[in-house]
């Protein structure tokens, strides 16, 4: 079973207002409504403790550390290979680009590629 992650979207929701990159409530709303972890499926890859990268799937992981992975907003890129496609700080980016008014699609392939 899914776990709900309502807590998790509206605190990621006030983590990115106060970093003053939610510019209208409708982003807001906007957040606090999409489950991000259904776009990290199957899977995503994370760094490794020797500086690689670790695959991570929801069938793989426990839900509440998934639901953590796919609520971060943070870009971690100290690893020894090239980044992933993964990239937790993209909600951040995506709500700075977008002006008052505009409307936004984030698309993503099945693969993770934004």
């Amino acid at each position: 079973m899914t776990p709900d992650t309502a807590p998790e979207r509206r605190a990621l929701a006030d983590r990115l207002q106060e970093a003053g990159v939610l510019a209208h409530p409708k982003w807001r709303a906007a957040v606090e409504a999409v489950p991000r972890e259904l776009f990290l499926r199957p899977g995503v890859f994370l760094p490794a403790d020797d500086g690689h990268w670790r695959p991570a799937t929801a069938l793989g992981t426990d839900p509440k550390e998934w639901s953590e992975i796919a609520y971060r907003d943070e870009c971690e890129r100290e690893a020894k290979v090239p980044p992933t496609l993964l990239e937790e700080w993209m909600p951040a980016f995506l709500a700075q680009l977008a002006a008052p008014g505009a409307q936004v699609v984030h698309a993503a392939r099945p693969d993770g590629i934004q």
